[in-house]
């Protein structure tokens, strides 16, 4: 190798194995031996998306595969994801100024790691520190932070045809601005104007307000969406987005 004949520290990061198989293929341990042989210091390898062992070839540590770091789900491809896809590592290493590897430790990583990260750490500028607080829980990716800013600041409702229950619904949505008590003033509303409680009362208001039948609870979200909407049929105008059907009712 070029570079380990200028005395330097040759880390090898490499393409290489079988999606989701959790083992090394034979050939990647030849082409490991290969490489160290040739003056290889490390080698780090991707592509399966889980994690596969590590060893060490003349005291050279080789790591067939650190896992599903930062490779998110990707919906309109329709793929789908194991639960070893969740997994990852970070690897942390001591070399010396003699190039020597004295020690290295394996940190497990998860999609659980934004559930633990602090606010000024995403450099979001789009959001407040309010708004980290009240998502991270509810998120596995750091990027569906930036999916839940869209929603907030949209004023799309996800109706695709005229619906009574959200038109009364909206009707009985009280006078911003929105706090956390709103949630529970408007929904006792609903209940005792529609029967209606438990998921038959939310889960038709959560899609029409996110588009998702899951997420944060609307409680802590409705502050966010602070519409100020009047009541009536120019608050149905905005609520229901739906030009045509308001026309009708006129």
């Amino acid at each position: 190798m070029q570079e380990k004949s200028k005395n330097n520290f040759v880390i090898i990061s490499i393409h290489w194995g079988i999606s989701n198989h959790v083992l090394p293929h034979p050939l990647q341990r030849n082409d490991a031996k290969r490489m160290i042989a040739a003056g290889a210091d490390i080698i780090f390898g991707h592509h399966p998306h889980v994690i596969q062992r590590y060893e060490l070839i003349n005291n050279k540590p080789v790591f067939y595969s650190l896992g599903n770091a930062c490779f998110d789900d990707i919906q309109e491809y329709n793929l789908y994801w194991y639960p070893e896809n969740r997994k990852s590592l970070m690897c942390s290493i001591e070399i010396t100024n003699e190039n020597n590897i004295t020690s290295f430790e394996l940190i497990p990583i998860n999609r659980n790691t934004s559930k633990s990260t602090a606010f000024i750490d995403l450099n979001v500028k789009e959001a407040s520190e309010d708004f980290w607080i009240f998502i991270k829980n509810n998120i596995s990716y750091f990027s569906e932070s930036l999916d839940w800013i869209k929603i907030i600041n949209s004023k799309e409702i996800y109706i695709q045809e005229p619906n009574d229950y959200l038109i009364a619904a909206a009707e009985l949505l009280p006078e911003g601005p929105y706090d956390e008590t709103t949630w529970d003033i408007w929904t006792d509303l609903i209940k005792n104007q529609t029967g209606k409680k438990g998921k038959e009362l939310f889960m038709p208001i959560r899609f029409a307000l996110t588009g998702r039948d899951k997420g944060p609870e609307l409680k802590y979200l409705l502050p966010f969406q602070n519409l100020c909407l009047p009541k009536g049929l120019h608050m149905l105008w905005h609520f229901l987005n739906l030009d045509s059907f308001l026309l009708q009712l006129l």
